[in-house]
């Protein structure tokens, strides 16, 4: 089993125009509705591949019943906490004739002390199954920046294998509670560690530093180059084969995602890792704020070249 927390979940409106005009009124040539947010999409790409999760976090007014519908009908089960406040909703618009991608991420709502009792309250009060708890993304405002700490130490004490993906003080306060595993990208890893982070070496470099603090597993993705895996088994690097990428959105939420319903399913790391690679590469071909297909990841899993560094 593998639970899923959004502190700061969306609605994303992905658009399409055929030219994106500035101080000009745009036609829409088509619009989808995803439900978003980081943990929101390890659940949701969990369901796609066969997995059991469970997803927890806030979610408020009429975008928010919008957002746990939008799960419920994807298979996703929830357990939010509801806010007074509306869930935010981002706005995707891709631009067909350049083929850009203009994002307008919006801040979240503000979740009261009572609110934020009220969600330790009901994970202190759920009965865990054996496996992960996945803590991912921002946190809305009127939540302390040591909210992921707390939260992670209450998951081990239920002998949850805690990831955090997650950037700035609340990846810094996360690592406090020696989480099972982090995925940053080289710019959060860069913040986490204070220095610049470019290349194979300065990540390998930086991992040891977290890891000597705790941090048990380190799963650090580089985009089109693949993920570097720090493990006391070993070190390894997986490269997914030469795709046309169509937008990159998610693509880590979905490496997390194929790497733990590995390892839940008692594959091996490195198989595990082949799994999440092709999960990130496949949902980088979908458009806008689509996650990847079942059939994809599976096609382009046998392709994906796991080699151990040391």
């Amino acid at each position: 089993m593998i639970h899923t927390l959004t502190l700061n979940p969306a609605i994303d409106r992905s658009i399409v125009v055929r030219e994106l005009n500035i101080d000009d009124a745009n036609r829409v040539v088509s619009e989808r509705h995803f439900a978003a947010g980081k943990g929101v999409d390890v659940s949701r790409v969990l369901v796609e591949l066969g997995g059991d999760t469970i997803a927890f976090g806030f979610a408020g007014g009429y975008a928010g019943q919008e957002l746990e519908d939008r799960l419920e009908l994807a298979g996703v089960r929830t357990d939010f906490v509801h806010l007074s406040t509306e869930t935010r909703i981002n706005v995707v618009v891709r631009d067909l004739r350049t083929n850009s991608i203009t994002a307008l991420n919006a801040g979240g709502p503000q979740a009261t002390q009572g609110e934020y009792e009220l969600l330790l309250k009901k994970l202190q009060e759920h009965e865990f199954a054996p496996g992960f708890f996945a803590i991912s993304g921002s946190a809305p405002p009127g939540v302390p920046k040591d909210v992921y700490r707390d939260i992670a130490l209450m998951a081990k004490g239920k002998s949850q294998k805690v990831v955090i993906d997650a950037d700035g003080e609340l990846l810094k306060h996360g690592i406090e509670a020696k989480p099972f595993m982090i995925k940053p990208n080289s710019h959060e890893l860069q913040r986490l560690v204070g220095h610049e982070v470019k290349g194979i070496d300065a990540i390998l470099s930086a991992v040891d530093i977290v890891r000597t603090a705790g941090v048990e597993n380190v799963l650090a993705s580089m985009g089109s180059e693949g993920a570097l895996l720090v493990c006391d088994e070993g070190t390894f690097l997986a490269k997914p084969p030469p795709i046309k990428a169509v937008s990159p959105v998610g693509s880590g939420d979905s490496l997390v995602a194929g790497f733990l319903l590995g390892l839940d399913r008692g594959l091996s790391v490195c198989e595990s890792l082949r799994v999440g690679v092709a999960a990130g590469a496949a949902t980088a071909l979908t458009r806008g704020t689509e996650l990847c297909r079942y059939e994809d990841v599976y096609i382009i899993k046998s392709e994906v070249d796991v080699a151990r560094l040391n």
